[in-house]
């Protein structure tokens, strides 16, 4: 729907989809796309056409689009916003899925979820809470989720949902020695389901259950093994302190 508003500059017409409206508009001149609009009082001419809609990317295309840069995983480069990145990636890949003369948008609704979707990366891969060894693999986990939201939007707003415990699952993981051959054992497994989720087509919850499952179990063995550590660290300070005691004693 186009609406006709007046400016400093003039009358003219906007699109209502690009209007932040305020207070009574029931009463604001429209016209549906496509129709021609009498001059307004005071205007001489015929009547004017309305400027034809934008043409917009497809669902499909943008998801093709994504697919071409999906199997990049470095790191982000340092200053440089997640959010920034993927949008100047897909604006080129795309321009090789959907070639054309003629200038196209991407539809607001796929915009704002891409926004939103480039955000929650943003603030998980710069949080200090998130061990830096584990965020090339959120990196790596992020256009696949993407892509998914894409066609699931619940992913933003459902807090149990698979994606989502994915996502804080991994984050959980912290690896420190790259000599250790438990943690070697974890990035290989890690590194393997990546894999399997960058390849796929589309990722569907019988893939997110599975690796979720996969990676909750890396976490509780890793949650045991610190726990062990802890009693280890806690009984030879006890038995430091009671070879200790005797030795005070003796000294007396």
């Amino acid at each position: 729907t186009w609406w006709l508003i007046s400016t400093n500059l003039g009358n003219g017409w906007v699109n209502r989809a690009y209007v932040l409206t305020r207070g009574d508009i029931a009463n604001i001149p429209y016209a549906a796309p496509g129709t021609t609009v009498a001059p307004a009082p005071g205007q001489a001419g015929t009547p004017a056409e309305l400027p034809a809609e934008p043409r917009h990317f497809t669902t499909d295309e943008l998801l093709s689009a994504l697919s071409r840069i999906s199997q990049e995983a470095p790191a982000k480069p340092a200053g440089e916003k997640f959010h920034q990145d993927l949008m100047s990636k897909l604006q080129s890949a795309l321009a090789d899925v959907a070639p054309g003369i003629e200038a196209r948008e991407m539809p607001s609704r796929e915009t704002n979820i891409l926004e939103i979707g480039s955000n929650l990366f943003d603030s998980v891969l710069t949080d200090r809470l998130v061990a830096d060894t584990v965020k090339p693999w959120l990196n790596q986990l992020s256009i696949p989720l993407i892509k998914m939201s894409l066609r699931d939007d619940s992913l933003f707003y459902d807090k149990s949902h698979l994606a989502r415990q994915l996502i804080n699952q991994i984050a959980e993981l912290e690896l420190f020695s790259a000599a250790s051959k438990v943690e070697n054992a974890v990035r290989k497994k890690v590194d393997g389901l990546l894999s399997e989720i960058s390849g796929a087509d589309e990722v569907t919850p019988d893939l997110l259950q599975k690796m979720l499952k996969e990676v909750s179990l890396l976490v509780h063995v890793q949650n045991k093994a610190y726990e062990g550590n802890i009693r280890d660290l806690v009984a030879g300070c006890e038995a430091e302190d009671k070879l200790d005691k005797p030795a005070q004693k003796t000294s007396k």
